[in-house]
């Protein structure tokens, strides 16, 4: 799932004062036990930078349009690795940027075969979806897409794109974010449905792994909880 994108920052005096936090670097928080770490991703999320380009653009129009097409054709995903690599490169960086794409999309392409393609219908998300609050922490979740499934029940649910080559989701920080994705998809349907875990999905992509939504036990609920407490509690002296 903003997204955990690698990203490209300049200086700035911007200041949260309010507790805010995307899903992903919450889930870096979640996965590490390091206070240093946990410090550095807070002072991140309050002191955020002015100029944020996603390193990620080139693979998740593809993706996309790989994605939302009834036949799922596979020649999308493929014919964008061609434009990646003959689209020349001015400097270092925007050479790293064309090898991580490529990289993202042969990984997407090999991982998503393990995917019920055929069981969904997929809806491109409006990517200025409203933030979920849980205990006063803001949370910008924004799952890219809106699933529908095929099959009888609560049909529908969601997926979220998780791009992140050095810090792999884990099993336990997959189970979470899978879980606030279905509950923000819950809150915020066009048509108030009832959202079905077993339909919410997080594609790990550098990881190669598919996260699950849980039953959302009240023991992964109160963990959240707790979490977000901790967060919100530390925020006014994060500095």
């Amino acid at each position: 799932m903003s997204t955990s994108i690698a990203i490209q920052q300049t200086p700035s005096a911007q200041v949260r004062q309010a507790p805010r936090m995307s899903i992903n670097s919450l889930a870096k928080y979640w996965d590490t036990s390091s206070p240093l770490k946990r410090l550095t991703i807070l002072r991140g999320q309050k002191f955020p930078k002015d100029y944020i380009v996603s390193w990620y653009k080139d693979s998740m129009d593809p993706i996309s349009d790989f994605l939302t097409d009834p036949n799922h054709d596979t020649s999308i995903i493929t014919g964008a690795i061609s434009v990646i690599r003959a689209k020349p490169a001015l400097n270092d960086h925007q050479e790293s940027v064309k090898d991580v794409n490529v990289q993202a999309l042969r990984l997407f392409l090999s991982g998503i075969q393990n995917f019920p393609l055929g069981d969904y219908d997929f809806q491109r998300k409006d990517n200025q979806a409203p933030h979920s609050t849980i205990n006063g922490l803001s949370i910008s979740v924004r799952p890219e897409f809106e699933l529908i499934y095929r099959g009888t029940g609560n049909r529908l649910g969601a997926l979220k794109l998780y791009f992140s080559k050095s810090d792999p989701l884990s099993v336990d920080a997959g189970a979470m974010v899978a879980m606030v994705v279905k509950q923000h998809t819950e809150r915020h349907n066009a048509t108030q449905e009832r959202v079905n875990h077993r339909h919410c999905f997080v594609i790990d992509v550098f990881a190669n792994n598919i996260h699950v939504g849980p039953q959302a036990t009240a023991q992964r609920r109160n963990s959240l909880t707790a979490a977000c407490d901790e967060i919100v509690a530390r925020w006014p002296s994060i500095t």
